[in-house]
């Protein structure tokens, strides 16, 4: 059976982004039997990922 895995990405400034994201869609998809990650960066990662 396949599992999916869903990952967003986020950043250490936004936990409540999180949390909001814990209680609605996140908690949807466990129930559904997938996986859920949080990605978390910040802003210069993201300067150094484009600049590669």
């Amino acid at each position: 059976m396949t599992k999916i895995l869903i990952g967003a990405l986020t950043c250490h400034a936004y936990p409540e982004r999180r949390r909001r994201c814990l209680e609605t869609w996140v908690a949807d998809a466990l129930k559904a039997n997938m996986d859920v990650v949080f990605l978390l960066g910040g802003a210069d990662d993201w300067t150094r990922f484009g600049s590669a």
